[in-house]
Order: C-alpha cells, then sequence, then structure tokens
C-alpha cells in the first residue's frame, strides 16, 4: 500500500524535473536572443510610435509568454501550466509601477519623444 502512494508523488518529481531539459534551454536562449534581435533592428529608426503600433507590440509581447504557456500546459500537464500563468499574472502585476518610474525618469531627463522607444 505504501508504494501506491509514493507512485504519484514519484510520477509528479520526473515530470517536474523533466522540465529543465536542454533542450528547452537552449530553445528558450534561441527566442530571446531572436526576440533582442527583432527589437533591436525595428528600434533602429527613432520615431514616435503611434498608438496602433504600440498596441501592436503590446500585443505581440502578451501573446508569446501566453503560448509558451499553453505550450507548457499541453507538454507537462495542468499543475506546470497554472504555476507558470500564476507567476507571469504576479510579474505583471508587480511591474506595472516601474512604468510610473519610466515616465518619471524621461520626463525628468527630458528625453524627446521619438527617442524613448529607443532609450527602453
Amino acid at each position: 500500500m505504501a508504494s501506491a502512494a509514493t507512485a504519484p508523488a514519484a510520477s509528479e518529481a520526473a515530470t517536474t524535473a523533466s522540465i529543465g531539459t536542454p533542450t528547452l534551454w537552449i530553445a528558450t536562449i534561441a527566442g530571446v536572443l531572436a526576440l533582442f534581435v527583432v527589437d533591436f533592428l525595428i528600434t533602429r529608426r527613432p520615431h514616435d510610435p503611434s498608438m496602433r503600433e504600440a498596441l501592436g507590440w503590446s500585443a505581440f509581447y502578451i501573446a508569446i509568454p501566453l503560448a509558451f504557456g499553453g505550450w507548457l500546459w499541453w507538454q507537462y500537464g495542468s499543475q506546470q501550466g497554472v504555476e507558470y500563468y500564476t507567476g507571469y499574472i504576479v510579474e505583471k502585476s508587480l511591474s506595472v509601477d516601474n512604468l510610473f518610474v519610466f515616465i518619471i525618469l524621461l520626463s525628468a531627463f527630458a528625453v524627446p519623444r521619438e527617442l524613448r522607444q529607443r532609450v527602453l
């Protein structure tokens, strides 16, 4: 009877341990580097982004982690998916105050609107 009780725990530990595979780390690093390249190529030309452009980029950068969370949920199960989405929501909630800091700093240093995107 004791072995039946430990079987789910052992299975859960194996599933959790397999999330940190070298393949997943390499894919994550490659994805982040690709996003850096795209961001640097697009922001080479300083301009004042329109509301439509800002919303488009915001949607893009929100869709990527949401899609990754969906893949994580599908690949590793609901527990890891819920943990990822919980962490993502907490991180987004805690990062809102950074926007106010950026606004204060950009205003204090009188950074022109067309260069603000480049500074960030």
